[in-house]
């Protein structure tokens, strides 16, 4: 458990570096760039901890009923939206 939390805080900490490197590392705000190294070090150790969950209920509709289009074919969107 321990190793795994480690491996997510160096992932964490790679790309916040690589991050920082593309966006800040040429800002001459020294106090700025201080305080965003900080804030990315404390993210990396928090963020692991984070627990997303994106199990959501889904509708699915009764009966389906297959459409044949061609080119000549008008569609009425208002009948197959409900």
């Amino acid at each position: 458990m321990l190793l795994i939390y480690q491996i997510k805080v160096g992932l964490c900490l790679i790309m916040f570096y690589l991050l920082w490197k593309l966006l800040l590392s040429r800002e001459t705000l020294h106090r700025f760039n201080r305080f965003a190294l900080l804030a990315v070090m404390v993210l990396a150790l928090v963020l692991p901890w984070i627990c997303l969950s994106l199990d959501a209920p889904v509708a699915v509709a009764s009966s389906v009923s297959p459409m044949k289009l061609d080119c000549r074919t008008h569609v009425k969107y208002n009948e197959y939206i409900s």
